[in-house]
C-alpha cells in the first residue's frame, strides 16, 4: 500500500520544520509470506493442460523433483488424453519432471480402465507410482496398482474372495518402492478381513496390520519411507502401528493416555519419517490443557516417543485461540514444518490486494481455507498459499484439501484464479508452491 511519513521538528525557539515522504511498501512483512506458487499441470512447453486435475489424487516425492496427479473429470472425461498413447478417453495418472519440464503417462490408459480421482502415491526416485483402478463404474471393486515407470510392469493388489474395494493412502509407498500400504476398506463377503494391510511387492507376502479391538472401517493413510511404522485410522482414531511387531500407539490421547472426547482425523502425510510425531486434527477438548471452542477443529501435534500433545492453532502473541477450523495437516519428514488449511483470521495476516481483472472477487465469498505453515521449532506461522504479485488467496477448493509434502515444497490442489496469471479458466489445478520459511 501507499504510506505517508511525516516527521516534525522543533527547536528550543518554538521554531519547527517539516519533512514528509510518501512510500509505497507491500502490505506484509515478506517474513509471513510464501513465493507464489507454480502450475504442475502443464506440458513440457509450459502450456496449461486443456483438463481439469482432480484433486486429491496427487503426490510428490522428498525433492520435490516429480509429481504424480490425476487427469480428467467425473463425468464427461474431457481432454483428459494428453498424450499420443492415452486413447481410453478415461481419467488417468501422469507424472510431471519438475526439472525438466517432461510429462509422462503413469496409469496403463487401457480401454475401460477407469483410474480413481482419490489418492496417488510415489517412490522416492519417481519410479514407482501407486494408484487406484477399476474395469467399470457400476460398483466393481477398486484395485490398487503399483506400476514400475522404467519397465511399465504393473503388480495390482485385490481381494476377490472378500469383494470388496482396495483404498490407497495418500502416502502409500515406501521410499524403494517395495512396499505398499493399502486399506480394503469395506467387504460384502468377508466383512472380518476389512482393515490396512501392508504387502511386500517383491516377496508378495501381506500382513494385516489391525490388532484387538482395531476392526471395522479403516483407512490407511501414511507409511514411513523405510516401511517401519503406518499411520491408520479405525472409526475415527488414529494409530501408528510398528509393522515388524504390529504394536499400535493410539494418537489421538492425551499425555496421561485418556482418549480424546471427539475423535481425530488425517488425510496425508500425517507421520515424520522416524514414526515419531504424528499430526492430526480434532474437536477434542481434553486433549491439552488449553480452553478451545467447542466443535471446532484445531490442529495438534503428539510427540510418540513422550505422550506429549501440542496445540498448534493458537496465537503466540495474543494467546487466543485460532478463530476459525483448522484442517488436513501433515508434517515433513524431518518433524520441522507442518502445513494445514485454516478459516483463521489470526494466525496469520490476512490482507486482501486485488489483482487487475479480479475485481469480484472476494475472501467473504469462498468456501475454501488457504494454507498456513507452522515451523515447530521457531513456533511461527506463514502464508504457505499466496497469489502471483503476492495477492491474497481468492477461491481455494472446498472441504477437504489433501496436501502433499516434500522437503522444501508443498504441492497442494486449488481452483484459485489468483495462484497464476494464466488462471483465469477456474478449474482445478495442482501446484507446487516452495517452504515459505526458506529450504531446510
Amino acid at each position: 500500500g501507499s504510506y505517508t511519513i511525516r516527521l516534525t521538528v522543533i527547536d528550543d525557539e518554538g521554531k519547527f520544520g517539516t519533512a514528509q515522504q510518501t512510500l509505497v511498501i507491500d502490505d506484509l512483512p515478506y517474513d509471513y509470506w510464501g513465493l507464489s506458487p507454480v502450475n504442475v499441470a502443464t506440458f513440457a512447453d509450459g502450456s496449461a493442460i486443456p483438463a481439469e486435475t482432480q484433486r486429491r489424487a496427487f503426490a510428490v516425492t522428498p525433492d520435490g523433483r516429480y509429481i504424480a496427479f490425476s487427469v480428467g473429470g467425473d463425468f464427461p472425461y474431457h481432454d483428459s488424453d494428453l498424450l499420443p498413447e492415452d486413447t481410453n478417453g478415461l481419467r488417468d495418472v501422469y507424472v510431471k519432471d519438475m526439472q525438466t519440464g517432461e510429462l509422462t503417462l503413469a496409469s496403463e490408459a487401457a480401454d475401460g480402465v477407469y483410474t480413481s480421482n482419490a489418492n496417488a502415491s510415489l517412490s522416492a526416485d519417481g519410479r514407482y507410482v501407486a494408484y487406484l483402478s477399476r474395469t467399470d463404474q457400476d460398483g466393481s471393486p477398486w484395485v490398487a496398482n503399483v506400476r514400475d515407470r522404467a519397465t511399465g510392469d504393473i503388480e495390482s493388489i485385490e481381494h476377490v474372495a472378500a469383494n470388496g474395494s482396495v483404498i490407497l493412502g495418500p502416502s502409500s509407498l515406501t521410499s524403494d518402492g517395495r512396499t505398499l500400504l493399502y486399506a480394503l476398506t469395506w467387504s460384502i463377503d468377508a466383512p472380518t478381513a476389512e482393515g490396512a494391510y501392508v504387502r511386500d511387492l517383491e516377496t508378495g507376502v501381506t500382513v494385516r496390520l489391525n490388532g484387538a479391538g482395531m476392526a471395522g472401517n479403516t483407512d490407511a493413510l501414511a507409511i514411513t519411507p523405510s516401511g517401519n511404522h503406518a499411520l491408520i485410522a479405525v472409526y475415527g482414531d488414529l494409530y501408528v502401528v510398528e509393522v515388524e511387531t504390529l504394536e499400535p500407539h493410539h494418537v489421538n490421547t492425551n499425555e496421561d493416555g485418556t482418549p480424546s472426547d471427539g475423535g481425530a482425523k488425517a488425510v496425508g502425510q500425517s507421520l515424520s519419517a522416524d514414526g515419531r510425531f504424528v499430526v492430526f486434527s480434532s474437536t477434542s477438548s481434553n486433549l491439552v490443557d488449553f480452553a478451545v471452542s467447542e466443535f471446532r477443529d484445531h490442529v495438534y501435534l503428539k510427540d510418540l516417543s513422550t505422550g506429549e500433545v501440542t496445540l498448534l492453532t493458537y496465537n503466540r502473541v495474543t494467546g487466543a485461540e485460532a478463530d476459525g477450523p483448522s484442517r488436513d495437516p501433515v508434517i515433513t519428514a524431518d518433524g520441522r514444518y507442518v502445513y494445514f488449511s485454516t478459516f483463521a483470521t489470526n494466525l496469520v495476516p490476512r490482507v486482501q490486494k486485488f489483482a487487475p481483472g479480479f475485481d469480484d472477487c472476494s475472501l467473504g465469498q469462498c468456501s475454501g481455507s488457504p494454507l498456513v505453515a507452522y515451523d515447530v521449532e521457531l513456533q511461527r506461522f506463514a502464508t504457505a498459499e499466496v497469489g502471483f504479485d503476492h495477492t491474497a488467496p481468492c477461491c481455494s477448493v472446498s472441504s477437504q484439501r489433501p496436501i502433499a509434502v516434500a522437503d522444501a515444497y508443498v504441492v497442494f490442489s486449488s481452483h484459485n484464479q489468483q495462484l497464476v496469471v494464466t488462471g483465469e479458466d477456474d478449474v482445478m489445478r495442482v501446484f507446487r508452491a516452495p517452504n515459505p520459511f526458506g529450504a531446510p
